[in-house]
């Protein structure tokens, strides 16, 4: 279905973990940098009888690239590649939504766990293991704001790199921080909010 379609699906068959699905797909779209009016969507699709709670298929943007043509190079080509980039919703047990995107990844170039922030509750194992496998982590907020904290690395480049322990604490450490100053301004920004209607309801 198309994006617009898509949100009207939601309106009618959405559930608790869903309902900020529109933030959570919108900035994983700006992170790859495709467009939401291009994409397919298919929502809650099972390949290879696992479930996907969302799909997303998408061209890259165009880019040129050089035709090796014996001792000679042709003039640039424009390409595009046809992308499937799944994303498991979370609202809590941010562990099992670890797992079952690690089930996934070989079935997809990208997959995003979209789970509930701050990251205090969350495991810091689960963080280890979607950096490990090139899952992203995408945070969402109740009052609708979605980040994305780590970028998933596409299925054929990852390949399962293998990762010294500093780079893996390193990049936990980058995606907590990121996410500490981001919602922490989305919360004081809510709470200014708050104080001003009550002022001007009081």
């Amino acid at each position: 279905m198309k994006w617009g379609e898509y949100l009207k699906w939601l309106d009618k068959n959405r559930n608790r973990e869903e309902r900020h699905s529109k933030a959570i797909v919108e900035e994983v779209a700006r992170v790859h940098d495709f467009s939401v009016d291009n994409v397919r969507i298919f929502p809650r699709r099972k390949i290879s009888g696992l479930e996907f709670d969302l799909l997303l298929e998408y061209k890259t943007p165009v880019k040129e690239t050089e035709r090796n043509v014996g001792i000679t190079y042709m003039p640039y080509k424009k390409t595009r590649e046809e992308k499937i980039l799944g994303i498991e919703f979370k609202e809590d047990k941010f562990i099992t939504a670890v797992e079952q995107a690690i089930k996934r990844r070989p079935y997809v170039d990208y997959i995003y766990v979209a789970a509930l922030a701050p990251l205090e509750v969350w495991n810091l194992t689960g963080f280890f293991q979607l950096i490990y496998y090139g899952i992203g982590l995408v945070g969402w907020t109740y009052n609708g704001k979605a980040l994305c904290l780590i970028k998933s690395s596409c299925r054929v480049r990852h390949r399962m790199r293998y990762f010294v322990f500093e780079d893996l604490v390193a990049k936990v450490v980058e995606a907590l921080h990121k996410s500490e100053l981001y919602f922490d301004r989305v919360e004081s920004k809510l709470k200014a909010q708050q104080k001003l209607d009550l002022g001007v309801n009081g």
